[in-house]
């Protein structure tokens, strides 16, 4: 990739291009631009004269400069950068689109209560406005550590097996990509009669309720976010089919959790087995053979 680069950056600029971000003069060309040579393990190249240089948003070799090393915070990261936290972002009409990795990683933590014995459902609700809510009925995030573990990238309970010894979720930075990428996300924790409410907008605190109040709900977390369309396509939307598809699936990866979705409720009995009848677009020759253990699941045909 570096090399496509340098062929890239040789080749669109010509002597008049060549102006270092400092207002020096580059050495003159003869024809386009110096040759330029790759650097392993940087965007930047270095010309015939020795000098390193890297393109700019217009294609234009520039010089490498000591200001041009930013160091960002994790939001200003994930924002930045999305692609790496959620793939490809497109506007939620392929169910690959990145809206759906948020809505997954808003629901994997509901899923790992589930799978430790902590609650055996999960409401989640899409209003007209484009808002998403996930709540389930585990054991609530501690009240004091709420701000954490939405907001503080690689925070998570997750790293050792005493609290979580099995789960999706392991690198304590889904919930925060979610937070960061949504124009509005809260998060709300209840806990032994208790509950403690955080709002945020791109990632940063509008709304912070200091001290937790008395709460008669049963214990549980819930999230809600509205992705942010500065971020995704302005045309951005939630399909409810995929959604109905992804709460599906997760019926029959895990038996026995009901996903209730605006009112329709998703249930399996058989897990795998309901899953490969699902997708069966035959009758299979044989009878589906169905095996299942403490920590493993096989159905096939």
């Amino acid at each position: 990739m570096m090399l496509v680069m340098a062929v890239l950056v040789a080749s669109a600029i010509s002597t008049t291009d060549l102006a270092s971000s400092a207002g020096a003069a580059l050495p003159a060309a003869t024809d386009a631009a110096p040759m330029l040579t790759p650097i392993s393990g940087w965007g930047q190249t270095t010309g015939t004269d020795g000098r390193g240089y890297f393109a700019d948003e217009h294609g234009r070799a520039r010089q490498l400069r000591g200001f041009n090393i930013k160091t960002l915070d994790p939001v200003e990261h994930i924002r930045k950068r999305p692609g790496m936290y959620i793939g490809k972002l497109g506007d939620g009409s392929q169910a690959d689109d990145g809206i759906y990795i948020l809505v997954k990683e808003a629901i994997d933590n509901s899923i790992d209560e589930f799978v430790m014995g902590n609650g055996k459902e999960i409401v989640v609700t899409l209003d007209d406005t484009g808002l998403l809510t996930v709540r389930d009925y585990g054991r609530g995030i501690p009240l004091g550590k709420l701000f954490d573990c939405a907001a503080i990238i690689n925070t998570g309970a997750k790293y050792d097996s005493k609290a979580f010894k099995k789960s999706v979720g392991l690198n304590g930075v889904g919930i925060k990509a979610v937070n960061a990428l949504s124009s509005h996300f809260e998060i709300q924790a209840h806990r032994e009669g208790e509950t403690k409410l955080i709002e945020f907008s791109k990632g940063k605190v509008v709304k912070d309720m200091k001290k937790p109040v008395a709460s008669t709900e049963p214990n549980g977390t819930r999230l809600a976010f509205r992705p942010d369309n500065t971020v995704f396509s302005p045309k951005l939307r939630f399909e409810r089919d995929i959604l109905e598809r992804m709460f599906r699936f997760y019926s029959y990866l895990n038996t026995g959790l009901t996903v209730n979705f605006n009112g329709q409720k998703f249930r399996s009995k058989d897990g795998l087995q309901d899953l490969l009848k699902e997708n069966l677009t035959a009758e299979p020759l044989y009878p589906i053979i169905h095996l299942t253990g403490a920590d493993v699941e096989i159905a096939f045909t």
